[in-house]
């Protein structure tokens, strides 16, 4: 049997997971082996207690090794340590050493001293005068001085070797107690197998890892000008404390975690399909056909269309905030919540003042068996079902070799530096904060995902902001403030614009309600591409409509801007991962010249008369 120290032979590589825990490789060169039939027992020891999940593999140039057999097993108690260090040979030697040497010099001052007194009581055979008597004590003084302070030098190295000494000693016995495992490989070799061409491949999980990634943004300005790129250090705070230390390894991490190592074949799912009872106000009905259903909390959006008419029933129309509608399949339509018998008609009725027809034929349709299946509409993409687990693992190898003690200390590890695409612009949200930010919009487009994580941002070496990536779609934007331009300052008022106005046929009342933002630009410049942020109130429910009267021409686009004057346009805001129209958010971008400039959004409010209008913000 031949016994391999796991410590003695390094680390290859270091493989960490999302949820915890890390894979280590280890490698031992089987120079040992012969060839002969008998098989021959490798013994590993000296293996961390947090081992499972061992696997081995043998790399062979030359002939065949076959493994036989291969295990782990907890190292018994009884049985005597093998750890050895040779920092603590040398720590003891050196201690040694230097107590000899104290002693040596403490035994000559000793003789020195009783010569001294023998020469005093006049017990020598030669009496010195009374000149050379002064000079003996004169030269005896300066000695016991010099000695003094050597000793006092020796005594603190000697301390402080025991107490190097001291620590040496309890690291090992933590390592004896944190390594307490033992793997065994069995191994047989064909005739003709080359003792330097191969290997043994160890792998094994251990536990008592944790890491998270970080980034540093780092914007160097020439000139007080930003750049048009910008370094990102991509970094890995790793904390371990599996007993082992990481040093000159390959660094590897993703986000898959230790049980999702295989990958499943995807199997078809059951999908039920139900029947809608026709109406009885439609017997005429051709084949291919059919009914009108009614809708009762259908809401025509926040930008309505005066074109209405009515939906078949295998279909109804799911308006979105913005006027943007879509279809989806009756499933969805049966699964809405019915009314009780006694609301019915009520409700029927508020339907037909949405829709601005007559339907006192229409008979509501009741609701079919609950599905056991729900179909995803046309307004909800697919990928919206689809679990983030359900992706790829994202998986990224450190540039260099990174050495991590097991010191259970959070280690910040380089995985790699890039050079990002930025645009620098300066962003207001006069609603919430009158300052003006001065903002870093970084694009990454390369195949290099950022994991989420931190953003530390630095503007020319001085930490500035922190901001969260949390979205590894493509492509990934991050938007970094770099500080507060004191020199622009907005104020942002909001009122009705109007008295109600109360339609003669209707029970509706139209409020008009105008937001005038005020920016004030202290520059002795015109500042370019200003970004203004704004929000319109979307209405929570059906019976409420809002229509965006300016920025003129806005609602009726999805993207691109539209011209609010000369030097200044207006969009919906969708970097970030921003809703944009669906979430009533938008923006102006001007270039302001020095002064004050105003900005105005109006929008008209129409709800049933008698109920109060309520506005929630969002955190």
């Amino acid at each position: 049997m031949t016994v391999l120290q796991a410590n003695e032979s390094p680390i290859k590589s270091v493989k960490l997971f999302r949820l915890g825990g890390a894979e280590i490789t280890r490698t031992f060169p089987l120079t040992f082996l012969r060839s002969q039939d008998e098989p021959q027992i490798i013994e590993i020891i000296n293996l961390p207690a947090s081992l499972h999940a061992l696997s081995a593999s043998v790399n062979s140039t030359a002939g065949t090794v076959t493994i036989l057999d291969y295990h782990s097993t907890q190292v018994a108690h009884s049985e005597p340590a093998t750890l050895t260090s040779s920092t603590l040979l040398g720590l003891e030697t050196d201690c040694l050493r230097l107590e000899d040497e104290r002693r040596l010099r403490q035994e000559s001052f000793a003789f020195l001293s009783t010569y001294m007194d023998s020469l005093a009581q006049c017990k020598s055979k030669v009496t010195p005068e009374a000149a050379q008597m002064v000079t003996f004590f004169d030269d005896f003084v300066e000695i016991g001085i010099a000695r003094s302070a050597l000793i006092a030098e020796l005594d603190k190295k000697i301390a402080e070797v025991k107490l190097n000494i001291e620590k040496e000693t309890k690291h090992i016995q933590k390592r004896r107690k944190d390594l307490p495992v033992k793997s065994v490989v069995v191994l047989s070799c064909s005739n003709g197998v080359g003792v330097e061409g191969a290997e043994l491949v160890v792998t094994y999980m251990v536990n008592k890892v944790s890491w998270v990634p970080v980034y540093d943004l780092r914007v160097a300005t020439v000139g007080n000008l930003p750049p048009s790129t910008t370094t990102l250090d991509f970094r890995c705070e790793v904390t371990q404390a599996t007993g082992e230390n990481w040093d000159n390894v390959k660094l590897m991490l993703t986000t898959a975690s230790q049980g999702s190592q295989l990958v499943q074949l995807p199997e078809p799912k059951k999908i039920d399909i139900g029947l809608v009872f026709p109406s009885l106000s439609f017997p005429a009905i051709g084949p291919g056909s059919h009914p009108i259903q009614p809708f009762p909390f259908q809401s025509d959006g926040v930008f309505r269309n005066d074109k209405r008419s009515f939906l078949s029933s295998h279909e109804y129309r799911h308006t979105t905030l913005f006027g943007g509608s879509n279809i989806a399949p009756a499933g969805l339509a049966s699964a809405l919540p019915t009314p009780p018998r006694g609301e019915n008609r009520e409700r029927v009725q508020l339907a037909q003042e949405i829709r601005g027809q007559e339907q006192d034929n229409v008979v509501p349709v009741p609701p079919p068996p609950q599905q056991s299946v729900q179909v995803p509409s046309a307004s909800q993409p697919v990928a919206q079902f689809m679990s983030r687990a359900n992706k790829d693992p994202i998986t990224h190898i450190a540039n260099g070799c990174i050495f991590v003690p097991s010191d259970g200390s959070a280690h910040h590890v380089l995985v790699a530096s890039l050079s990002l695409e930025a645009q620098f612009i300066r962003v207001a949200v006069p609603s919430i904060d009158a300052r003006v930010y001065y903002t870093c919009e970084v694009k990454n487009i390369n195949d290099y995902v950022l994991l989420p994580g931190t953003v530390k941002s630095y503007l020319d070496d001085k930490h500035v902001s922190s901001v969260e990536i949390q979205n590894t779609d493509a492509p990934q934007m991050l938007e970094c403030s770099l500080g507060v331009d004191g020199a622009i300052t907005t104020i942002n008022n909001r009122s009705p614009d109007s008295l109600p106005s109360f339609g003669a046929f209707s029970d509706k009342v139209t409020t008009t309600y105008t937001s005038a933002t005020f920016v004030n630009n202290k520059h002795s410049d015109t500042i370019c591409g200003v970004v203004i942020r704004s929000s319109l109130p979307l209405p929570a429910d059906p019976r409420v409509t809002v229509v965006l009267k300016e920025p003129a021409g806005l609602t009726d686009i999805e993207t691109g801007l539209v011209n609010v004057r000369e030097g200044c346009q207006a969009r919906w805001s969708t970097t970030g991962g921003r809703k944009g129209k669906q979430g009533g958010l938008f923006e102006w971008v001007c270039d302001l010249k020095p002064g004050t400039d105003v900005l105005k959004a109006v929008w008209e409010v129409c709800a049933p008369q008698g109920l109060s209008l309520v506005e929630q913000m969002h955190r």
